[in-house]
């Protein structure tokens, strides 16, 4: 007899490879919810980032900073430095800018903490309070009336997850009236005991233009602490408003002392240069963005 072959699959078979593949579509699906949540919460964590450059950015500017943080005294911040962390009563940043019509500045506030009534979200995010903290390498001086402290922003996502970004914030007040403040800024470097930042800037000094942090704060006799960045979108067409946003974190053009990638902070060695240069660019047929950057020292 000539040997027989059964063809096909038996119903045990069939079954075990239909369990088989029930599992791994199972589990398939639950890693693609599993990527599309971390893909998620990554996009929330860039847009907090984001969030807390414009915040910085805002803030470099004096005036700003100033009538943000108006009510902060000097004997205020002498109390907290005992505390570590202390809650402020602050419920949004102060943005002052021109318009052409109005000969004085014109005051908005943005980023307003959440209210229970009306919760203000920005993309998913949701600003819980401001808080100043000391740290390690803050300082608090009675003699020189000026701190260099840390600013704290607490987020919150859905799910009651928390964010928190800090950035240094640098104050000074006024010998004569020690309850007016004469300077805050964003972008003072926290270094104890080291006194007022002295800021290098090559727009108002051009004879700076091209030289390292390094190089402008030594040839004052000084050390250069870091050198930051004021980035900004000087050119933006098409629909991808968004992309403005990119200029305040991103950097994709080679910039000795800049590392490039996204997100970035705008704080960079003391080898980058000083000056106007372009920090990022995007150009297609339907939309495109040119970023600029103004690079200042910070010397001590």
């Amino acid at each position: 007899m000539g040997q027989y072959r059964q063809e096909g699959f038996s119903l045990i078979e069939v079954m075990v490879a239909a369990g088989i593949l029930a599992a791994l579509s199972y589990f398939g699906l639950q890693l693609t919810d599993q990527m599309r949540d971390n893909q998620r919460l990554t996009e929330k964590r860039f847009e907090a980032f984001n969030l807390a450059n414009e915040i910085q950015t805002i803030l470099a500017n004096s005036d700003n900073c100033k009538t943000t943080f108006s009510d902060i005294k000097i004997k205020e911040l002498t109390n907290w430095k005992v505390e570590p962390k202390v809650k402020l009563p602050l419920n949004s940043i102060v943005k002052k800018f021109y318009s052409a019509e109005d000969l004085e500045p014109v005051t908005r506030e943005k980023f307003k903490t959440s209210d229970p009534d009306e919760p203000i979200l920005y993309s998913g995010l949701k600003i819980n309070s401001y808080w100043l903290e000391m740290r390690n390498e803050d300082f608090i001086s009675d003699d020189s009336l000026e701190a260099s402290l840390t600013f704290l922003i607490e987020l919150s996502l859905k799910g009651d997850q928390l964010i928190k970004k800090r950035m240094p914030l640098s104050f000074k007040f006024d010998p004569l009236e020690p309850n007016k403040m004469t300077s805050c800024t964003s972008v003072g470097g926290n270094v104890a005991g080291s006194g007022a930042m002295e800021i290098v800037d090559p727009l108002k000094e051009p004879q700076w233009v091209g030289k390292s942090g390094e190089e402008a704060c030594k040839e004052q006799g000084k050390s250069c602490a870091f050198v930051s960045s004021i980035n900004y979108a000087s050119n933006l067409y098409g629909e991808q408003g968004a992309l403005s946003n990119l200029c305040l974190i991103g950097y994709n053009q080679n910039l000795e002392g800049v590392a490039n990638g996204n997100p970035k902070s705008n704080i960079h060695s003391c080898q980058a240069k000083l000056g106007r240069f372009s920090t990022y660019q995007i150009s297609e047929k339907d939309y495109g963005v040119t970023c600029q950057g103004i690079f200042l020292a910070h010397c001590h």
